[in-house]
């Protein structure tokens, strides 16, 4: 889509990440933006080692396409998640409560485990410990469901290997468990990295590509398409144009319990919807649409909470925003990372929000013509 690419680059001016809005109900990516991006015109012509060796190093760094390349902890857009698994695993059900003073203490470990809501967030249940983010809820549901069953279990949303889309580069992301980090660190996993891993933090990564498609399995109950920008091919002799069967490269993946899906997408309704409580309630609807989300921020690197603001602008944390809309019958998906933005409630939700409501006036505009 020419017109919601142009608009969603536009929202990523000045700054470094990625935008995906993919169409959940075929695949088809309606806009990719990996910013900063570069002139394409230098390609055309001879290009000197010297011109290339610049725009190769250049800050920002942008002939990396993060959209596939780009691997990022997920942060608290991981939550629904984990909410999905402990659900489905009788970890816990819908009713189940933990307190949240602030910080967790687990046993055996010096440091506690921290909320980003410093007062806390009280008995708190899985809805409002993703309406609200809750970090200690998930520390509890994370250390009960244990590191073997969250990886496991991840990879059946995309996490942890390519996606396929049609794009050369792509990286697999990581979902590390205990031979992962005997293999690589050759050392045991430890408990305090399973808590990690259930808020999206440690050793955990993803591409803003497998964010998307994840994001598009929950919203269509499990079932979509693989992600992809082609639309068909011409025959060169005969003029024939085939169009691409988005049908074969469907993605079913199997909810178990659809009252467990339904729970943690009325959550993600919440985080955008319920004023005063969702993470992302300031933005409101989109107009008249609807959205669900989720927002994320992300440790860029270790820093006590009254040093992070006056550090670097590299060592804030990035900003992610996952959202589908309409949340009762979603056409769209849209992911945002902004690298170094800070808070995905207050940076990244507002971009995906903007791209949202553009697409949707832009298709009001449309069938009145």
């Amino acid at each position: 889509d020419k017109d919601l690419q142009i608009f969603s680059y536009n929202q990523m001016k000045d700054k470094v990440g990625t935008i995906v809005v993919l169409n959940p109900n075929n695949g088809e990516i309606l806009a990719l933006v990996s910013a900063p991006g570069y002139d394409t015109n230098l390609f055309t012509k001879s290009l000197s080692q010297k011109s290339y060796d610049e725009l190769l190093n250049k800050k920002g760094k942008p002939l990396i396409n993060r959209i596939t390349s780009g691997q990022y902890p997920p942060g608290s857009t991981i939550k629904p998640f984990i909410a999905l698994v402990a659900l489905d695993q009788g970890i816990i059900d819908e009713n189940k409560k933990f307190s949240c003073n602030g910080s967790y203490h687990l046993k055996n470990h010096k440091r506690p485990f921290r909320c980003w809501k410093k007062e806390g967030h009280g008995a708190t249940d899985i809805s409002n410990a993703i309406t609200q983010s809750c970090d200690v809820f998930f520390y509890r549901v994370s250390e009960l469901t244990g590191i073997d069953t969250i990886s496991e279990e991840m990879y059946k949303f995309g996490f942890g290997e390519k996606t396929y889309i049609d794009l050369t580069n792509e990286s697999d992301g990581l979902v590390p468990d205990r031979n992962w980090k005997r293999k690589t660190k050759g050392l045991p996993w430890y408990p305090g990295e399973t808590l990690n891993v259930g808020i999206g933090q440690g050793y955990f990564l993803v591409t803003p590509i497998q964010l998307a498609l994840a994001t598009a399995i929950i919203a269509k109950d499990g079932n979509t398409y693989t992600p992809h920008l082609l639309l068909g091919y011409r025959d060169i002799k005969t003029g024939e144009l085939t169009r691409y069967d988005f049908k074969e490269n469907a993605i079913n993946v199997q909810m178990p319990n659809k009252k467990n899906l339904e729970r943690v997408k009325h959550a993600m309704y919440r985080v955008s919807n319920e004023s005063g409580v969702g993470t992302a309630s300031h933005l409101g609807r989109a107009g008249s649409i609807e959205i669900a989300g989720k927002t994320g921020t992300a440790q860029v690197y270790t820093l006590d909470a009254e040093k992070r603001k006056s550090q670097k602008k590299t060592l804030q944390d990035h900003a992610l925003f996952i959202s589908y809309a309409p949340y009762d019958n979603p056409e769209i998906v849209v992911s945002v990372i902004v690298e170094n933005g800070g808070s995905g409630s207050a940076t990244a939700a507002p971009i995906a929000h903007k791209v949202i409501k553009h697409y949707f006036k832009n298709k009001e505009k449309v069938s009145k013509k």
